[in-house]
């Protein structure tokens, strides 16, 4: 076998294969005693014409389900071997039987090089969460207002399903404190994100944007269908989306493929929630003031 892998661009790959006669032989041959017994030709029982003649009508489908078969396998196998870490599946071209020898050209994206050297010793400030009694009381007011009450006590209380009205207030300002303690970490979080990823460069690969943006694009006109839109109005929206979140979905991937290299570093296990490990690796990394 032969074959030569050439670099397109930073993550774009062409490779060009070629499969020797006996390499290609050996497949036909397991091809062949795999269908041969299933096939059947006039006159004779299936599995019982001679190869010659289960040859002359069906060698060229032979061939073609042969040529399917090892061109995947030749591709995996270099793959494997070379170890590119591919992220599509490879689009194969340029198939050609010539003189006994399978040529074909494969193309595919491999993940980029992705450089993290500062990302311990984050410094954040220190942010004091408190929730105070105003707060509590608009909350309450709001309440009684769409409950039509003509006060504000324990029978505002017992409506929603608290003893007293201390009760209430007190679970309201656990949850306000619960609500603001969320914010503050999802600020921490994209406080980390911008430290990391804004000196760090590289070229995102387009399969993985694409993908991207159709999970944002399918979102997005989800809560649409959701707020009563005709699907037909969603559908004319589809364009517009792709524009607007093009740049968003160019990030994420960006910063999934940072997290994803610090936790490849620091020996994270991978699987579907590695971004929130890694977040939560950093935060515990971070220098507080």
């Amino acid at each position: 076998m032969k074959r030569e892998i050439k670099k397109i661009d930073a993550t774009k790959r062409e490779m060009f294969v070629e499969v020797f006669s006996k390499t290609f032989k050996e497949k036909f041959e397991d091809v062949y005693k795999k269908v041969s017994p299933k096939l059947k030709v006039q006159g004779f029982r299936p599995g019982n014409a001679p190869r010659d003649i289960i040859e002359k009508h069906f060698g060229q489908a032979l061939r073609q389900q042969a040529i399917e078969e090892i061109i995947p396998e030749v591709v995996n196998k270099i793959i494997e071997d070379d170890k590119l870490e591919v992220i599509d599946t490879p689009q194969i071209s340029d198939i050609n039987w010539l003189n006994d020898t399978l040529s074909f050209k494969a193309s595919f994206e491999v993940r980029p090089e992705v450089i993290v050297d500062k990302y311990k010793g984050i410094k954040i400030k220190k942010e004091k969460i408190e929730v105070s009694d105003d707060e509590v009381d608009k909350v309450i007011i709001n309440l009684k207002e769409e409950k039509k009450l003509e006060a504000i006590d324990d029978k505002l209380a017992h409506i929603v399903g608290y003893a007293t009205l201390a009760d209430l207030k007190d679970a309201l300002k656990a949850q306000l404190w619960l609500e603001k303690d969320n914010q503050r970490k999802a600020k921490i979080e994209e406080t980390i994100i911008n430290e990391i990823s804004g000196n760090i460069k590289f070229t995102v690969p387009k399969t993985l944007i694409d993908k991207r943006l159709n999970e944002l694009v399918n979102q997005a006109k989800v809560r649409l269908a959701v707020q009563g839109f005709k699907e037909a109005d969603v559908a004319k929206q589809e364009e517009e989306f792709k524009k607007r979140l093009k740049d968003q979905a160019e990030m994420d991937v960006k910063i999934y493929l940072i997290l994803e290299e610090i936790a490849h570093k620091e020996n994270i296990a991978h699987d579907k929630n590695i971004g929130l490990k890694v977040l939560e690796f950093l935060y515990k990394e971070a220098v507080w003031e």
